[in-house]
């Protein structure tokens, strides 16, 4: 359910960039260009899914933040090289936010798991508590 909570969130956000501006107001006095935000928005999707995949198959948290970070800066690659193909040019700036959309991706995934690990020590912990008070009341 939260998962489709924060989809839902992130398509709304696109799609409100798709208006005529190129600048998105954030807060009173900030704002980002348009094409910025989508870049920061792929990475940070590739980087945590692929961090998620990577930390499931292997449980290593180094090699998942590093794979993570890798592909969305290999899909930065690849767009601005389609970008540069098509008769626009190639943007390092581009590039160097994809890759930090996936390593935020990432770090909020270890954030995740790390929350979602001492929930369920806790959770075991509530359980031992809770069958040690009903076998005293037992006895």
């Amino acid at each position: 359910m939260r998962r489709s909570k924060y989809l839902l969130i992130l398509l709304a956000l696109a799609l409100t960039c798709r208006g005529q501006s190129n600048i998105i107001p954030i807060g009173k006095r900030g704002y980002i260009e348009k094409d910025k935000f989508l870049h920061s928005t792929a990475g940070a999707w590739v980087g945590s899914s692929v961090y998620m995949f990577v930390h499931y198959k292997t449980d290593r948290t180094f090699l998942s933040l590093a794979a993570s970070v890798a592909s969305a800066f290999l899909v930065g690659e690849m767009k601005e090289l389609r970008d540069r193909s098509k008769g626009g040019r190639f943007s390092n700036d581009d590039l160097a936010v994809t890759t930090f959309g996936g390593f935020t991706g990432a770090f909020v995934k270890i954030i995740q798991i790390d929350i979602q690990t001492k929930n369920k020590e806790l959770t075991e912990q509530q359980k031992e508590e809770y069958k040690n008070l009903w076998i005293k009341s037992n006895y």
